[in-house]
């Protein structure tokens, strides 16, 4: 029989020592290989477009402290066009236009049942050359449909020939009518691959038709993103798009002067593709990658030293075998593969551990893992799991085959197995083991607390909004019915007075931007001061809104009063401020009655309101602004979210809203309905992910470290059987052995700790940045994990001892 044959059959002889280490192997590599599975679908894999390393985007900024990518401004129509004719690094160069918001994204259909309100972008032809796809029907935009003038047409996604037009194979050469500042006509010639939607889109159209002109330079209207040429590299590509960018901010670098949304930046930043989609996820991995790690190394240890305890009991077979000629290098080998084949098969149940693993964390990550739909078990994760496997194998099976390699026969055949496991050696590598076990437990436990207790105190955050029971739903206002700004806020006014007169309905009012997000960055002037630079003003996040916003988000007004009806276009121009906003811009002033400039006019501040988390729950609120809807100024007030505060379920009163907005106007379309809770709950999605992902790790490690105690501690006792029997003839109380046992196992649990200890202080810095108000060496939280820690190594010690205390000292003396 070869050698992985006699693997397999010892293996199976002792099926309580296999069934033990392969479920602890089982834990380890499931673990590792349901985070490589993470890491192999969010990171490694490519995205689904041809050569998509080649895919970057182009940002365009003011290079002050050096930057790789880190914020995102976006370019002009006119710039564009300079880098898309003067760059020999690109295969091809595409825009989509980002400028006005839903102004450009959204589109009205009404050709069906119901209006519908699609995602659309105005893109350059070149387009969908950048991901190297085609349409799998029709074709896409010609280089002459890219002018002004020229015929309207459009692309459709496969998503909308599905749902909408339910896979008309004669979809192409026909006519929609779709609403977009004005409604016109449009024709259907191609259709895009399943789950192609880049950005988020329906349906894309030319440029030509976009309401932003071609001629504009300067300011952050437009996104842009390219295909490398081949054998290109990123650097090359950004020092030649630095030239052209510098040549023509030298050339219009006084643009600033004619509004603060006219800045050129002097610098450009590529950023790959696969990086934009995965950044703000990319740490987490780092962290579960580090967790999962941990965990690896304590099912080594715990096996390592199952595989010690047996390979000193086969002391005996060893020599005997090196009696009758058996070379070191071959029992080592032998045993080695014992250990590589137990390895194998933990990684065949670490692999359906890691498979169910999988799907829970996908089911349950809340849209917290970017590319969520990529990760799943492939080849690669197989061979991840195969590797695994047999490193582990060698690596926990390397000492114990090293130490049960050196037999002495004489020894063996003199005193017989169990007096051997006496050696000192032996005894230190399991006890070090051991001590590895708990130190590497005890960093995974208090990693696991800090981010739970973090996660716990954002949780808590009062968001300064009432957020239980409000529903919103996004209307956008962009079709024929609505010509002008007075057809909008008549429109909106009736729809929430009808609302307002429902059973089951507290309050209703709309706003432009939800308070939970960031209000529009418009700068701002104070009437009463000298007009700094255009590049000098300050900012304030401004958001329009109805009256009783405030009332219905449970936003308190602190001085002044609130919006009316009558604060409307023909009426004094008057806003309110938050509490931040007036300490910051008036400090120790009374901010009643002042004026701020916007737009070149004044607006009389009327009311200061009390703060909320605008900017992030974990972070200060942001200075804002807020107008009356029916005051805006600008042309792009198209869109608002409609905000309903009930009784009960706010979710009953979706068909209501339905049901009014459809009588109002039957083409109005509607989004989709979310409780406002959700919006909150998203914010915190990955922290929360992040929290359990690490428990579950934390509390696999302490069972296998409180296992790990208890196996040394269980073998220790059997073997020192004897010495417990003679103890109790001389005279020892059964109180006394208990003591030693439990003293013990407390030494190697304490010494455990304080390496634990040690190395969670300088290894949870690496948390810093993902907790909030907790530091990463917080004592209380370093003290709870120890204590727990230290008892729970108690508790795994106090079965053997009581079993040491029941020894007979005749049998002991019969042991052997």
């Amino acid at each position: 029989m070869n050698e992985w044959g006699i693997a397999w059959r010892r293996l199976r002889k002792n099926a309580g020592f296999t069934s033990v280490a392969v479920i602890t192997l089982a834990l380890g590599i499931g673990a590792s290989t349901t985070v490589f599975s993470i890491v192999n679908g969010v990171l490694l894999q490519p995205l689904d477009y041809p050569e998509s390393h080649r895919i970057v985007n182009v940002w365009e900024g003011d290079h002050k402290d050096g930057w790789t990518y880190g914020y995102h401004d976006q370019t002009s129509p006119a710039n564009y066009f300079d880098w898309r004719s003067q760059n020999t690094t690109f295969e091809t160069l595409g825009l989509f236009a980002n400028h006005g918001g839903l102004i450009t994204r959204s589109f009205i259909y009404t050709g069906g049942d119901e209006a519908h309100r699609l995602s659309g972008r105005f893109v350059s032809n070149n387009f969908f050359d950048v991901f190297g796809l085609k349409p799998i029907m029709g074709r896409t935009f010609l280089p002459s449909e890219e002018k002004r003038g020229a015929q309207r047409v459009v692309v459709i996604s496969h998503r909308l020939w599905s749902q909408i037009f339910n896979q008309d194979n004669d979809i192409i050469g026909q006519t929609i009518n779709l609403e977009n500042n004005g409604r016109h006509t449009y024709e259907i010639i191609g259709v895009m691959p399943e789950g192609f939607r880049y950005p988020f889109s329906d349906l894309w159209v030319s440029i030509a038709h976009m309401p932003e002109s071609e001629h504009r330079r300067g300011g952050d209207v437009m996104s842009v993103i390219g295909r490398l040429k081949k054998d290109t590299s990123i650097q090359e590509a950004q020092a030649e798009m630095n030239v052209i960018q510098w040549q023509i901010f030298d050339a219009y670098k006084g643009m600033e002067l004619l509004g603060a949304d006219r800045v050129i930046g002097p610098n450009i930043a590529l950023e790959p593709m696969l990086d934009s989609v995965v950044k703000g996820f990319k740490s987490s991995l780092f962290i579960f990658t580090g967790a999962v790690g941990l965990l690896l190394l304590i099912s080594v240890a715990n096996v390592a030293n199952l595989l010690l305890s047996r390979a000193l009991t086969r002391q005996r077979e060893m020599s005997l075998r090196a009696a009758v000629g058996a070379q070191r290098h071959h029992l080592i080998r032998q045993l080695l593969t014992e250990s590589v084949l137990l390895a194998l098969i933990g990684g065949i149940a670490g692999v359906l551990l890691s498979w169910w693993g999988t799907n829970l964390i996908i089911q349950f990550n809340a849209g917290a893992i970017p590319r969520a739909s990529d990760i799943g078990v492939d080849w690669r994760v197989l061979a991840f799991t195969m590797l695994i496997s047999v490193l582990t194998g060698i690596l926990f099976g390397f000492a114990p085959a090293w130490q049960a390699s050196r037999p002495n026969l004489n020894d063996a055949l003199r005193q017989g197995a169990n007096r051997l496991t006496g050696d000192k050696f032996n005894s230190f590598i399991r006890n070090a083991f051991s001590v590895t076990q708990i130190a590497l437990a005890l960093v995974l436990l208090i990693g696991a607390v800090l981010l739970i207790q973090s996660f716990n105190r954002m949780q808590s955050i009062d968001p300064g909004i009432d957020a239980e029971k409000l529903l919103t739903v996004e209307v956008t206002m962009n079709g024929a019915a609505y010509q002008d700004r007075g057809q909008r806020i008549t429109f909106l006014e009736r729809l929430i007075d009808e609302m307002k007169a429902t059973p089951g309905v507290e309050n209703v009012s709309a706003v432009s931007v939800l308070p939970s997000r960031k209000g529009w960055p418009y700068p701002y002037t104070r009437a009463d001061k000298p007009r700094p630079l255009p590049n000098e003003q300050p900012r304030a996040g401004l958001r329009s809104v109805m009256p009783d916003h405030h009332e219905t988000y449970g936003i308190g007004i602190l001085r002044g009063r609130g919006f009316k009806k009558s604060d409307n276009w023909t009426s004094e121009r008057v806003m309110m401020v938050n509490k931040a906003f007036a300490d910051s811009a008036f400090k120790d002033e009374e901010v009643i009655g002042k004026y701020l400039q916007y737009y070149g006019k004044n607006w009389r501040i009327i009311g200061v309101f009390d703060n909320h988390k605008n900017n992030g729950l974990t972070r200060e609120p942001d200075v804002e602004v807020n107008m009356p809807y029916a005051q805006w100024p600008g042309t792009d007030a198209i869109s608002v979210h409609l905000t309903v505060r009930a009784e009960s379920d706010p979710l009953i009163l979706a068909p209501v809203v339905t049901e009014k907005v459809r009588k109002l106007n039957p083409d109005q379309p509607l989004s989709r309905f979310v409780v406002m809770q959700q919006y909150l709950d998203a914010s915190i999605a990955i922290d929360r992910f992040r929290s359990m992902l690490i428990t579950m790790f934390a509390v696999s490690a302490l069972i296998l470290a409180s296992v790990g105690i208890y196996g040394v501690m269980s073998y220790s006792v059997e073997q020192r059987t004897n010495e417990m029997g003679i103890r109790l003839a001389l005279g020892a109380r059964r109180m006394d052995l208990l003591r030693m046992i439990l003293l013990h196992g407390l030494k190697h649990t304490v010494l455990g700790v304080f390496v634990g200890l040690v190395g969670s202080y300088a290894l949870t810095r690496v948390l810093a940045n993902r907790l909030y108000n907790i530091t990463a060496t917080d004592p209380k939280t370093f003290l709870l994990v120890s204590v727990i820690l230290i008892f729970v190594g108690m508790l795994a010690c106090l079965v053997p001892a009581i079993r040491a205390t029941r020894v007979s000292p005749l049998e002991s003396l019969r042991y052997e």
